[in-house]
């Protein structure tokens, strides 16, 4: 789970998806999750709203 700046939200990524990760030497601060719960509970409410 990450905040996409060009969406202006939280998107749940995929690991199986996602190719050789490098460093881009962009450092962000920390941000709290919607609702302000953890992030296994945000991933699974935003799935749940999906189908």
């Amino acid at each position: 789970m990450a905040f996409d700046e060009h969406r202006s939200d939280w998107r749940i990524f995929r690991v199986d998806r996602m190719g050789a990760p490098h460093r881009t030497g962009v450092r962000v601060g920390a941000r709290e999750l919607p609702g302000g719960v953890d992030a296994a509970t945000c991933a699974v409410s935003s799935i749940k709203a999906m189908g």
